[in-house]
């Protein structure tokens, strides 16, 4: 097995910078797909582009589940990460716990897939579509499964660099097949949209032979010797800890946008497109951000299970002044080229109205946005999996919904978008006031701890 990487150790700066570096450049490959796809998915109309913002939400919670169950196996490996035998009995029992729920949720989201999309707003003319696209889309997940949790399993090991290979080999597939899938290129049959999810779907296959190759020859860390029923119990309750609260909080931002796509819908399948333009810009807008989130995840895990408060504090405070740079340099670059990108999607004035004022708005939020990834991961990374939680449920449900539908009726579209500024904006205050409160606290039960020994010396 490689050499499990001490994130304890060394500066908190220079390990910081060099994890996320490698994960931006291993993770690049899937931003740079999400914003090529949708832009020739967008080639085709306003309706296989809607079909791509009506699937987000409900691929996102599929996604969260496999991500919650993933993070909550690599939590558990950080705080053991120097235990071998421990390491690998996680990661086989965790395999096989995220692989026997995602099957379960599989099915149910197949049989569903009408009324979940009818629910949100779709109609008779995107659904064949949708049907279409959300079939493959779902039967690619069991590859996602186990290339997501191996992927995570090595970066709480510290190993960045099997990430960044498995992460690329997904979405290089992908935008190599696009072209030729979604238009027909040469001899290829024109799919339209149904070619975007065969892509993915080869390319998670492929990823799938990738991770396999390093967790099971490579490193060695997957073995099903000795496997058991109580075994497996166990290792359930200790990466369920976290990952149930985790699933719970990331599937509560899809499941508002499921709620804000019907809103959109109502508007019109522009509108809807549109917005999902727009999601896709944010994700490469953001890349760095939601890499130094996944990122915080290992390192704040390792710290805290050492003890070491002052390295945890250092990596919150580094992390915060990188976003805030980062996040008004990105934003003003948006504002100003935020008409000419919204062009490449579709020639339909209100795709591009929507997506112009997604980026204008939205995006404004982007500091505010960031601060709470941080924060839920790494109060997921320190087993506070419900302080995570609940600033996400506070986000979502608490502000974003209720004032969206307020302002969408006296703004429109804008008005979703302003909502969504201020529910981040509050989140992350509150987010921000919580972490520094639990790290007084454990700093404070430190100083009583070593108090006690001194005395008993």
């Amino acid at each position: 097995m490689n050499k499990t990487k001490d994130l304890t150790k060394g500066s908190v700066k220079k390990t910081i910078k060099k994890l996320t570096l490698t994960l931006v450049i291993g993770t690049l490959a899937m931003v740079v797909y999400g914003f090529i796809d949708t832009a020739i998915v967008g080639q085709l109309g306003e309706i296989q582009l809607a079909v791509l913002g009506f699937a987000y939400p409900v691929t996102f919670v599929l996604m969260s589940i496999v991500a919650g169950l993933s993070i909550g196996t690599a939590t558990a490996v950080a705080h053991i990460a120097s235990d071998r035998e421990g390491v690998k009995r996680l990661v086989a029992d965790g395999l096989i716990i995220t692989f026997v729920i995602t099957i379960v949720v599989v099915v149910i989201g197949i049989v569903t897939i009408k009324p979940l999309f009818y629910g949100m707003g779709a109609t008779d003319i995107e659904m064949p579509y949708i049907v279409k696209y959300m079939t493959l889309w779902y039967l690619s997940a069991p590859f996602l499964v186990f290339s997501m949790l191996g992927n995570n399993t090595m970066r709480a090991l510290g190993n960045a660099k099997v990430t960044a290979v498995v992460s690329s080999t997904i979405y290089v597939v992908a935008l190599v097949l696009d072209p030729f899938f979604i238009l027909g290129v040469g001899f290829f049959p024109e799919l339209g949209i149904v070619g975007s999810a065969w892509a993915i779907l080869i390319g998670r296959f492929c990823a799938f032979l990738a991770i396999l190759y390093f967790i099971r020859i490579k490193t060695k860390l997957l073995t099903f010797k000795g496997i058991s029923v109580v075994k497996i119990f166990k290792s359930a309750k200790k990466i369920l800890h976290v990952a149930i609260p985790c699933i719970f909080t990331k599937s509560i931002i899809p499941i508002g946008a499921y709620i804000i796509n019907g809103f959109l819908a109502a508007i019109g399948s522009g509108a809807v497109a549109g917005f999902g333009a727009g999601l896709r810009v944010e994700r490469l807008a953001m890349h760095l951000i939601t890499s130094l989130a996944f990122v915080m995840v290992p390192f704040a895990g390792q710290n805290f299970g050492a003890g070491k408060m002052d390295r945890l504090k250092q990596g919150f405070k580094y992390t915060f002044s990188v976003v805030i740079i980062y996040s008004v340099v990105i934003y003003a670059a948006m504002f100003f080229a935020a008409p000419y990108i919204a062009t490449i999607f579709n020639d339909s004035a209100l795709v591009q109205q929507t997506t112009v004022l997604y980026l204008r708005i939205a995006l404004a939020g982007m500091i505010f946005h960031a601060g709470v990834l941080i924060i839920t991961s790494m109060f997921n990374a320190v087993s506070k999996p419900f302080h995570a939680a609940g600033i996400s449920i506070l986000q979502v449900f608490v502000i974003y919904v209720p004032l969206a539908y307020l302002l969408s009726r006296q703004m429109g579209p804008a008005g979703i978008f302003v909502a969504l500024v201020v529910s981040y904006a509050v989140a992350s205050a509150v987010g921000y006031f919580l972490f520094n409160r639990f790290v007084r606290k454990q700093e404070s039960a430190q100083i009583e701890a070593s108090k006690l020994v001194r005395e008993t010396q």
